[in-house]
């Protein structure tokens, strides 16, 4: 014997037909504002069904044997011709350093760089400045500002993150799958004490997420960007766990002049894009 039935869908009205509508009526739809009964359909209920297993590979705080799993869930919404624009498009990085006040960036300080909310942060580094050339007068060329660092010995590091918010240093960041800038001897009358720019024989350059090294750099890899040590490189995180970053960190690995083929990273930096 057959029975036909009703589903009991409290969440879903009865309804003869469903009406396609076009992007423009769902959001004009969505901003109403009433206390009238809804005229768009409603979701159902959904439940997620999982199961986990608990090997005793991972442990909490406690050493109790735990595990992890992590979820997303995204609400459908109806076929359109027309598409919303993205309210919150992705934010590219530009800092030149032309609008930063110049001066030292002394060790175990840092400094939020305007527009761009880089937050430039000296570890250890032996010496970290934005400065700008002069003109004959003495005068600031502030178009030509730049970032100059020196590091010379093992250990010794430098970091730039990118804050969301420039007045919580220590809050959420910003992060970019990409980041190019330029390497310079020379500006002006604003000099580097050599002229081996990234290849130094001792400096690496990492891309971190959240304090976790995604990708370093090594001699080998900046040479194959360019031989010179000197122009344009690009930094990433592919590879890593997340693929993105949002802190990049100089660090010197070998100390100038003890270990063999090392001399002082000193270089200015320039366009971060």
């Amino acid at each position: 014997m057959s029975r036909s039935f009703n589903a009991r869908r409290p969440f879903v009205r009865k309804t003869r037909s469903i009406v396609r509508r076009t992007g423009e009526d769902l959001i004009n739809k969505a901003g109403r504002a009433s206390m009238e009964r809804p005229t768009i359909e409603q979701l159902e209920p959904r439940k997620l069904l999982f199961s986990l297993t608990i090997d005793g590979s991972q442990a909490d705080a406690f050493g109790q044997p735990m595990a992890e799993a992590y979820f997303a869930y995204f609400v459908p919404y109806l076929l359109s011709p027309d598409e919303p624009d993205d309210p919150n498009p992705g934010d590219t990085l530009d800092e030149d350093f032309n609008d930063e006040d110049v001066g030292q960036i002394f060790p175990g300080t840092q400094q939020v760089l305007q527009g761009s909310n880089i937050l430039a942060r000296n570890n250890n580094a032996q010496f970290v400045e934005i400065v700008a050339p002069t003109d004959a007068t003495g005068q600031p060329q502030t178009d030509q500002t730049v970032m100059h660092s020196v590091m010379g010995v093992a250990g010794q590091s430098y970091s730039l993150a990118t804050l969301a918010d420039p007045n919580q240093p220590g809050g959420l960041r910003n992060v970019y799958v990409s980041l190019t800038f330029n390497v310079l001897n020379q500006i002006g009358n604003v000099n580097a004490g050599n002229n081996f720019g990234l290849l130094n024989g001792g400096l690496e350059i990492q891309t971190l997420f959240q304090g976790t090294v995604q990708r370093t750099f090594t001699q080998a890899d900046l040479t194959a960007q360019n031989a010179s040590g000197l122009g344009t490189f690009r930094v990433d995180a592919i590879g890593g766990d997340v693929g993105v970053f949002d802190e990049v960190r100089f660090v010197q690995t070998q100390t100038a002049f003890v270990d063999p083929g090392v001399v002082t990273s000193d270089f200015l930096l320039d366009d971060l894009v």
